[in-house]
């Protein structure tokens, strides 16, 4: 006796290792992961406030990555080196892959690079060197920041925004730097006048204000003084000093 099957397709969409029973739910979903990220990044402070918007770190990122059950693994960091002596420069590019949880299949990945010559402006004039004096670990360690932040902002991003947030990680925005907004490591670069000069009136002295400038953007968009004495820690008494002078002189 022949026996007849009937064949039921089952259709689904992943979204990470979720699996959903269709694009809607996908878009549901996603917006209740946003909400609970938001929750998370602001708790933890895992963005950098700028100007136009908050820049979300890659421990953010990763956060999203691990909720939808994505874990980012690294497959190989390059090195390429040019040049002799002290004008030497290494370039390191770090490819990553997304991993899905659920079964381990890679289903994303991404590339960057960083390099030992790069050169960040100052917004009171003149550049430094990004990496001058740091150990070759930093900016190996950097291309892998890079790469895992720009692959889970390309499979991700969309999410992101659902939260708020900017969709360009933290990393990848000029004067960043261990995902902190800062002008220089150090203050004392020789084409770059005394922070005394820049503040002259001001009552708070050279060092008050390098704890104000490093914070500028978020100070210069009247973030509160009470906010400023919660995310900045020791430094509240000088960032609220050089916030209250600010606000004062510029309204």
């Amino acid at each position: 006796m022949n026996e007849s099957k009937d064949l039921v397709l089952q259709s689904s969409v992943f979204l990470g290792s979720v699996q959903l029973a269709s694009p809607r739910d996908v878009v549901i979903t996603a917006t209740e992961v946003a909400r609970e990220l938001a929750k998370i990044i602001e708790d933890k402070n895992l963005f950098v406030p700028m100007k136009n918007g908050k820049y979300v770190k890659v421990e953010g990122w990763a956060t999203l990555g691990s909720m939808l059950g994505i874990t980012p693994k690294e497959r190989s960091v390059e090195t390429v080196v040019e040049g002799e002596g002290p004008d030497r420069v290494h370039q390191f590019e770090a490819y990553i892959d997304l991993v899905r949880n659920s079964d381990g299949v890679v289903i994303g990945g991404a590339s960057a690079i960083c390099r030992t010559d790069e050169v960040l402006n100052r917004k009171s004039g003149g550049s430094y060197k990004r990496w001058g004096g740091m150990d070759l670990n930093a900016p190996r360690s950097m291309a892998i920041t890079r790469a895992t932040s720009k692959a889970l902002r390309i499979a991700l991003a969309w999410i992101m925004v659902l939260g708020g947030y900017k969709p360009t990680p933290a990393e990848e925005m000029e004067g960043v730097i261990d995902a902190e907004y800062s002008e220089s490591p150090a203050n004392t670069q020789s084409d770059q006048s005394p922070a005394t000069t820049t503040v002259q009136g001001a009552p708070i002295d050279s060092k008050d204000w390098t704890t104000y400038y490093k914070y500028a953007d978020a100070l210069m968009d009247h973030v509160s003084s009470v906010k400023i004495a919660q995310e900045y820690g020791d430094g509240q008494t000088n960032a609220i000093k050089a916030f209250e002078y600010v606000k004062a002189k510029f309204g």
